[in-house]
C-alpha cells in the first residue's frame, strides 16, 4: 500500500507550521529593513565624505554595527534553513538528523570559534567534538505533543562580552527557542513517519484484507490480503467501487445498519458477512470497521478489517454434524443419559432415561439437580464418595446404587461416569450413565431362592451324595456322603479326588478302613 494513501487516515504530516514560517518571515523582513538602513546610510556618507568629522566617524560606526547585525540575521537564517534542508532528507533516521543539527548550531552563533552545541532527547545525546558545559549556556526544551521531549544547548567555551542574556543577545534566545520549537515539529513528524512506515508495512503483510475507502463508501486502497480474497491481481477492480457491491445482497441491509453504528460509536467489531468475489463466489468473512479521522476529528473515511472464516465455519458445521450425530446416538441408547454440570445441575437428559425415571418432558429435568436428587437415601451417604471419585480419577465405573423415580418407585442401577474436559483441561461437566438391573437383581433374587431350595432339598438326602468337576474333585457333598467314607463332615471331603473313596472290583467292603462308594458309574 502507498505511504502517501495511508497517511490519509493519520492526517497528512506538515513539514512547517505557522510559527516556523514566521519566524523566518520575521527574520527576512530585518535583513531587508536593514539592508534599506545600510543604502540610506551609504547615500548619506558619499554626501558627507569630504567633511570627515566625528559624526561620520559615529555614522561608520553605526553602519559597521548594521552591517554585523545584519551577517548575524543572515546566520540565523541560514541556521533554520539548513535545519529544514537537513530534516528533508528522505533516508535520514532521527540520531543522524539530531548530530548533524548540533554540528551546525555553533556556526551560526556571534562567536562560533568558542562555541559548541549539543541536543538531548529521553535517552540520548548528540554534541559537537568540542562540547563541554560551561557556566555560558543558553538552552531551550524541545517538545513533541506538549511534552519535553529534550533540550537544545548552546555553550561558549570562553567568556564573552554581556548582552541581554550573558553573552548571548536576545536575538540568538529567539534564534534558540526557534531551533527548539523546530526540532519538536520535525521530532514529531519523524516518529510519525516512522510509524507510518510500520502501519504500511503491517497492512502490506497482513493476512487479513484491508479496504479503506471514503465516507461515501468509495474503495481508496486495498492491500494484497484483499485482492486474493476478491480474486484478482490488479488493484484497479476495485479502487473507486463501491465497498457495497462486495457484500452479499441479502446482507446489504445489516451492512447499512453497521455502517450507521459505525458513524455513531467510531467502530464495531467481529460483524460476519459474505463477500462477492470477482467470479461470483462467496467467502464467509469476519468484518471489523473504523472510521478514520483527521486530527481535528473530522470524519475522512472508513477503514475495514475483513477474516476469511470459510475453515472456521466448515469446522463449526462440522462440529455441529458430530453434536447432531451425537446426540442422535445418545438419544437412541437403552441405557439412562444424564448430562450434568458440576454443581450437578442437569444439562441434558436422554429420551431413555426420562423413561426410566417416570418424567415425559425434557424441560421437567433439565435446568434441575440431576443425578443427586435422583439417588435413594440409603445410598446418599454414597454420594460424596461417588462424587470425589469422578473428579479425581476423571470416572466411575458399574457402581450399584439405587435411584427414586418420580412416583418414589426404587429402582437398582449400574451408575458410570465420566468427567468432560475442554481443550485446555478444564472439567466442565459429568456424563453419566444409568443401567436399569431390575430384571438382573429379580433373576438373581430367583436364583439365590433356587440355590437355597437345592441345599436344603441336598442336605436332607440320606444317601451319600457327592457332586465333582470333569477331573472328579468333589466340589459339593452331603453329610451322608461324610459319614460314608469315615468322615465327621462333608467338608472334609471338598477338594479330594473322588476316586479316592472307590474300591476296585473284588475289594471286601471296609478294606483298609475304606467303604464302598456307589459312584453310579
Amino acid at each position: 500500500m502507498k505511504q502517501s494513501k495511508l497517511a490519509r487516515g493519520n492526517g497528512e504530516v506538515k513539514h512547517k507550521t505557522e510559527d516556523e514560517r514566521k519566524t523566518k518571515v520575521q527574520l527576512i523582513g530585518e535583513l531587508a529593513e536593514m539592508r534599506q538602513q545600510i543604502v540610506e546610510l551609504e547615500a548619506h556618507a558619499k554626501q558627507i565624505y569630504p567633511v570627515m568629522d566625528e559624526s561620520t566617524r559615529e555614522f561608520i560606526a553605526i553602519s559597521n554595527q548594521l552591517k554585523h547585525n545584519l551577517a548575524e540575521r543572515v546566520k540565523e537564517l541560514r541556521c533554520l534553513y539548513g535545519i529544514a534542508a537537513i530534516s528533508e532528507k528522505s533516508e535520514i533516521t532521527l540520531d543522524e538528523l539530531y548530530q548533524e543539527v548540533a554540528n551546525l548550531l555553533p556556526s551560526s552563533w556571534q562567536y562560533p570559534e568558542v562555541c559548541c552545541a549539543r541536543i538531548t532527547t529521553e535517552d540520548k545525546e548528540f554534541r559537537t567534538a568540542n562540547y563541554r558545559d560551561t557556566k555560558w549556556k543558553l538552552c531551550s526544551d524541545i517538545k513533541v505533543g506538549g511534552v519535553k521531549a529534550g533540550a537544545v544547548e548552546v555553550n561558549y567555551l570562553e567568556e564573552r562580552p554581556a548582552l541581554d542574556e550573558g553573552p548571548f543577545s536576545r536575538e540568538e534566545r529567539r534564534l534558540i527557542n526557534a531551533v527548539a520549537e523546530q526540532m519538536g515539529r520535525v521530532t514529531e513528524r519523524k516518529r510519525a513517519e516512522k510509524e507510518l512506515v510500520r502501519l504500511s508495512n503491517a497492512v502490506r503483510m497482513s493476512t487479513d484484507s484491508i479496504v479503506i475507502s471514503d465516507l461515501d463508501g468509495k474503495i481508496i486502497d486495498v492491500n494484497e490480503a484483499t485482492l486474493k480474497m476478491y480474486g484478482t491481481d490488479d488493484k484497479r477492480d476495485l479502487i473507486g467501487k463501491d465497498s457495497f457491491e462486495l457484500i452479499a445482497p441479502e446482507e446489504l441491509k445489516k451492512a447499512l445498519a453497521g455502517t450507521k453504528e459505525v458513524l455513531e460509536k467510531g467502530y464495531v467489531t467481529s460483524r460476519e458477512y459474505h463477500i462477492i468475489t470477482k467470479d461470483g463466489g462467496r467467502v464467509p468473512v469476519e468484518m471489523s470497521i473504523a472510521i478514520m479521522k483527521e486530527a481535528d476529528g473530522k470524519p475522512i473515511g472508513f477503514v475495514g478489517v475483513s477474516r476469511d472464516i470459510t475453515e472456521r465455519k466448515q469446522a463449526e458445521e462440522e462440529l455441529e454434524a458430530r453434536k447432531r450425530r451425537l446426540e442422535s446416538y445418545i438419544e437412541s441408547m437403552v441405557d439412562g443419559v444424564v448430562i450434568s454440570d458440576l454443581e450437578g445441575t442437569t444439562v441434558d437428559i436422554n429420551k431413555a432415561c426420562l423413561e426410566l425415571l417416570g418424567y415425559k418432558r425434557k424441560e421437567d429435568v433439565v435446568g434441575r439437580p440431576g443425578f443427586i436428587r435422583a439417588i435413594s437415601k440409603k445410598d446418599m451417604p454414597e454420594i460424596d464418595a461417588l462424587l470425589e471419585g469422578i473428579i479425581k480419577k476423571g470416572y466411575i465405573k458399574d457402581r450399584e446404587i439405587t435411584v427414586l423415580a418420580q412416583d418414589r418407585r426404587e429402582i437398582p442401577i449400574l451408575f458410570s461416569a465420566t468427567l468432560i474436559e475442554d481443550p485446555q483441561g478444564k472439567p466442565t461437566s459429568i456424563f453419566t450413565v444409568f443401567k436399569d438391573i431390575t430384571e438382573r437383581k429379580k433373576a438373581e433374587k430367583r436364583l439365590q431362592e433356587s440355590e437355597e431350595k437345592l441345599r436344603v432339598m441336598f442336605g436332607s438326602i440320606t444317601d451319600g451324595v457327592i457332586v465333582t468337576d470333569l477331573t472328579g474333585t468333589v466340589v459339593e457333598a452331603n453329610d451322608g456322603a461324610a459319614h460314608l467314607v469315615g468322615y465327621s463332615n462333608k467338608e472334609e471331603l471338598i477338594g479330594r479326588n473322588a476316586f479316592e473313596f472307590v474300591s476296585p472290583k473284588g475289594t471286601s467292603p471296609g478294606e483298609n478302613g475304606v467303604h464302598n462308594l456307589d459312584c453310579g458309574w
